[in-house]
């Protein structure tokens, strides 16, 4: 039977894997230094390094290691720069908003 692919295009599900936002970065740091980083607390499955945007993204097999990534490397000097850490996808964080109106 051929209904092992599930869906085709975009199925992409934030709450599959914890996923954290590197933030601070140079533009010459390349996604193998943040894996060799990120790998001394627990496996990476994935690296995205917005290139010249001083940004990045570091998937994780487990949120405890995503966790501990980030109590261990936030606001840590990394290549001669302060690294800040957030967690990408956590749940139940929508984007700010909900004190508009109510102004009189």
């Amino acid at each position: 039977s051929k209904g092992a692919r599930h869906g085709s295009g975009k199925t992409i599900e934030l709450g599959d894997k914890p996923r954290l936002f590197i933030g601070g970065l140079k533009d010459d740091v390349e996604d193998s230094q943040l894996k060799e980083l990120f790998e001394n607390v627990g496996p990476v499955t994935d690296v995205f390094v917005a290139k010249g945007k001083g940004y990045a993204f570091v998937e994780f097999g487990s949120m405890a290691h995503a966790k501990r990534a980030m109590s261990e490397y936030d606001q840590s000097e990394q290549w001669g720069m302060r690294i800040r850490i957030e967690m990408s996808n956590a749940k139940g964080t929508g984007g700010g908003g909900g004190d508009q109106g109510g102004r009189g």
